[in-house]
Formats: C-alpha cells, structure tokens, sequence
C-alpha cells in the first residue's frame, strides 16, 4: 500500500525512525519544522525524530 498512499497521520505512525519522519512531509516542509524547531526547542527538550 505505501506506494499508493498520500499521506500518513505521523501521530499513528509506529515507525519511530527519522525516515520515517522524512517520508511524512514534502522537502520544502521538513526543512522548514528543522528551522523552527532550531529557533523554538534549541535543547530539544521535545525530543522528536526530525
């Protein structure tokens, strides 16, 4: 099915991978949750697999 699907909610997903996060969003998007959470969560205190 992952090549038929378009989207994918990443709060279900059990894959706790960084790919996995790569593949949730568009390019343009993912680099953009990198520069805010570099701005907003420099300790990572919420760490999160991006």
């Amino acid at each position: 099915m992952s090549p038929m699907s378009v989207g994918r909610y990443v709060n279900y997903d059990g894959d706790n991978s960084r790919e996995s996060a790569v593949r949730s969003y568009s390019v343009p998007k993912y680099r953009r949750l990198i520069e805010v959470k570099k701005v907003y969560d420099p300790h990572d205190l919420f760490a999160t697999r991006l």
